[in-house]
C-alpha cells in the first residue's frame, strides 16, 4: 500500500502499490475510518458505508448476522484481556490481597452473560494456543469464601482499589470493569472504577502511573510467553510494576535459550510464580470478533493483524 494522507481522528487513506512484489491488493484503495462508538461502528457497517468493522461485542454480533448483506467472522484472541496491576502501590503489594482479588471474579459468569460464550476462562498468564501452554492447569478458581479469608489474612483494610477503564479501548472493557467492581464488593473489596480517556489512559502507560489496576490487552507476538508475558512484564518492560528475582532470571535465561524442554519448565515456573504474586490478573481469552460484507472475502488473524493482501481478502465479484 502506499500513503495517501491522514486526518486526525477520521481517517487514514492508502493506495493499492502495483509493484509490491507479494502482488497487488484487491482493491484500489482502502479508507481506515476512526469510529470510536460502537453503535455508529454498527451502523456503518448495516448500511453498507464501510466493508469491514473491528471489536464487535457479542451482543452487536447478533445484529449483525440478521442483516441480509453482513456476517461476523471471529478468531480465538492470541493474547488474554488481564487487570494489570500496580503492584507497588498498597495494598497490592501483597500477594494475598492480588490472589483474593483473583479468587472473587467469577470469569464463567463474564463470559457466559457478557460475552455470550465467546472466550475461554484462562489457567493463568500464558494464552491458549500459544507455545508451552499448559493445557493441564485448571482454569483460573472463583471461590469468594476463600478470598475473604485471604483479605482477613492480609490484614486488608478496606483501602480503595481503583479499576481504571476505558469505554472501548478494548471490547467490553467498561462493562466488565463495573462487572469486577461488583463481584470485589461482593468479597469485601473497596473497589471503585474509574473512566479513563483513551489519551490519558496512553500517558499513564507511557508514565507508568496507573494507581490500582487497569485493562491490558497483552497480544502474544510471537506466540510464545517471551512474546508476551516476559515482553511485558519483565525489567524495564512497558508494564515493569513488580519485580521478583526468581521470576526476572527464567525469564531472560528462557528468551536466550534454545533447549526447548529447559524453555517449557522456565514457564512452568514462572507461571506458577505469577500465579502467587498476580502481576496480571487474568479475566477472560476472548473471541475477537469482526462484522463484514458478504461480499468480502476475509479471515481474522488471531493477534489482531489486519492482512490484507490478496491470499487474505478479496471481493466476491459477480
Amino acid at each position: 500500500m502506499r500513503f495517501v494522507s491522514w486526518t486526525k481522528d477520521d481517517r487514514v487513506v492508502l493506495e493499492a502499490n502495483p509493484d509490491y512484489w507479494g502482488g497487488r491488493v484487491d482493491f484500489d484503495r482502502l479508507i481506515v475510518r476512526a469510529l470510536p462508538e460502537m453503535a455508529p461502528r454498527v451502523a456503518a457497517l448495516l448500511k453498507g458505508e464501510v466493508d469491514l468493522i473491528t471489536q464487535v461485542p457479542p451482543d452487536q454480533g447478533e445484529r449483525i448476522k440478521a442483516n441480509a448483506s453482513t456476517v461476523v467472522s471471529g478468531a480465538l484472541y492470541g493474547g488474554l484481556y488481564v487487570l494489570a496491576v500496580n503492584s507497588g502501590r498498597p495494598p497490592l503489594d501483597n500477594p494475598l490481597v492480588k490472589q483474593a482479588l483473583s479468587l472473587a471474579i467469577d470469569r464463567e459468569v463474564i463470559v457466559k452473560e457478557l460475552w455470550r460464550g465467546r472466550g475461554v476462562v484462562p489457567s493463568g498468564p500464558i494464552a491458549k494456543g500459544d507455545n508451552h501452554f499448559d493445557p493441564s492447569l485448571p482454569a483460573l478458581a472463583y471461590d469468594p469464601k476463600e478470598a475473604r479469608e485471604r483479605l482477613r489474612k492480609a490484614g486488608y483494610k478496606n483501602e480503595e482499589i481503583v479499576i481504571e477503564t476505558t469505554a472501548g479501548y478494548m471490547a467490553g472493557d467498561k462493562p466488565m470493569a463495573e462487572a469486577v467492581q461488583a463481584m470485589w464488593r461482593d468479597a469485601g473489596v473497596n473497589a471503585k472504577v474509574e473512566v479513563l480517556e483513551y489519551s490519558v489512559r496512553a500517558q499513564k502507560n507511557r508514565d507508568k502511573s496507573f494507581k490500582g489496576v487497569w485493562w491490558s490487552d497483552p497480544t502474544s507476538t510471537l506466540r510464545d510467553p517471551d512474546g508476551m508475558m516476559w515482553r511485558l512484564l519483565g525489567p524495564g518492560a512497558p508494564q515493569d510494576y513488580w519485580r521478583h528475582p526468581e521470576f526476572d532470571e527464567l525469564g531472560n535465561a528462557a528468551r536466550f535459550s534454545v533447549d526447548e524442554k529447559f524453555r517449557a519448565d522456565a514457564y512452568r515456573k514462572m507461571t506458577k510464580i505469577s500465579l502467587e504474586h498476580f502481576p496480571w490478573i487474568p479475566v477472560i481469552q476472548p473471541y475477537e470478533d469482526y462484522g463484514l460484507q458478504k461480499r468480502v472475502e476475509w479471515t481474522p488473524d488471531p493477534l489482531q493483524q489486519l492482512e490484507i493482501r490478496r491470499f487474505n481478502f478479496k471481493f466476491r465479484r459477480a
